[in-house]
């Protein structure tokens, strides 16, 4: 059965418990990849707290404008790949939205361009 109005991605809310530094990862071909991490907690009774990793440099930097506690929801894609017969999983941020901040001018996301309704 397919559904056309399905997302094609997840969502969670929960308060920032951690904001990591940006980090450059060297790839096998010499080239760079950019990374930040964010900690949110979700409050859920198991496993309440989630590592998301952010590539985009637009939501990278914009990580600097959010503090620990404040509220926020994060879209991501999940995606795993087997290596030497285990899984590795990646939970992929691609939007942060602070849904309550103690700041006043706060507007953290960073959505695809192309994210149009038409």
């Amino acid at each position: 059965m397919s559904n056309e109005n399905t997302k094609k991605y997840f969502e969670v809310s929960g308060k920032v418990d951690k904001i990591g530094n940006n980090l450059t990862i060297k790839k096998k071909d010499g080239g760079e990849l950019f990374k930040r991490s964010i900690l949110i907690d979700t409050g859920a009774e198991y496993n309440p707290i989630i590592c998301f990793d952010a590539f985009q440099e637009e939501l990278r930097n914009s990580m600097d404008k959010l503090e620990v506690g404040e509220v926020v929801t994060v879209k991501f894609n999940l995606s795993s790949r087997e290596y030497d017969g285990r899984y590795f999983h990646n939970v992929n941020a691609f939007s942060i939205e602070a849904v309550y901040s103690k700041k006043k001018d706060v507007a953290v996301t960073s959505d695809d361009k192309d994210d149009f309704p038409f």
